[in-house]
């Protein structure tokens, strides 16, 4: 019985702790999306994706993105013509997951939902950048500075404590004395 009991405890066990060695390390895909004149609107896509691309864990694409980064670029010209600043209009989307939706309506209705659900996005932010033309790298490092102490590394520390909690109570289990 004893080793009934044993062999049962290392079967609930393993997975448990298969799982927590699995978690993979944070990370969150971003698609960035920019309008506005061709030439500011390349400088500051590249900008935005090279800060980007620097902290490591976000991942840039079009494919299934956790955020949508969408950014209006405007060269400010005086009466003249001659560029007197840019203006960059930023607004932060959050893809709406609409999974738990469709899985709660009836089989007939699943299709319909899906596609009426699909597009859905959440505006988590909306705030306009005013700078002189020669500061707008600085400027789109701001943004991304924003985006990350604001959206990301609030998700990168609760992703941690996950796996914290994850490893604590694997060990607690593995060992009843802790």
């Amino acid at each position: 019985m004893r080793i009934k009991t044993y062999v049962i405890f290392l079967a609930w066990l393993f997975p448990a702790v298969s799982f927590a060695q699995d978690m993979q390390p944070f990370s969150s895909k971003v698609f960035i999306s920019v309008s506005g004149e061709d030439n500011i609107k390349d400088e500051v896509e590249s900008y935005i994706s090279q800060e980007l691309i620097s902290l490591g864990d976000i991942i840039v694409t079009d494919k299934e993105p956790d955020w949508i980064i969408e950014i209006i670029a405007i060269e400010v010209k005086t009466k003249s013509g001659p560029k007197s600043g840019v203006d960059l209009s930023i607004v932060l989307l959050k893809p709406f997951n609409n999974q738990i939706i469709v899985n709660l309506v009836s089989k007939e209705s699943k299709e319909w939902v899906s596609s009426q659900t699909s597009d859905l996005y959440r505006i988590s932010r909306h705030w306009i950048e005013i700078g002189a033309p020669e500061d707008l790298r600085s400027i789109c490092n701001d943004i991304v500075a924003d985006f990350n102490s604001h959206y990301i590394q609030p998700a990168r520390d609760l992703w941690q404590k996950t796996i914290d909690y994850q490893k604590t109570t694997i060990n607690k289990e593995a060992d009843p004395n802790k």
